[in-house]
């Protein structure tokens, strides 16, 4: 195996590792875009019920 052949294996393992990254990472946003999403609504919620109250 020349350099050439190393050159191309070694740019496909790090393109590889680069979409696994990327992949890693919209899930984080995802998780995080839910949670804030869920806090958003329990927060109107939480206003809601403080108005019925009185509060």
């Amino acid at each position: 195996m020349d350099q050439n052949d190393e050159d191309h294996f070694r740019r496909i393992h790090l393109v590889q590792q680069v979409d696994r990254a990327r992949e890693l990472v919209e899930h984080y946003f995802d998780g995080i875009h839910f949670y804030i999403d869920q806090i958003e609504k329990d927060s109107r919620e939480i206003g809601m019920l403080n108005e019925r109250l009185g509060g």
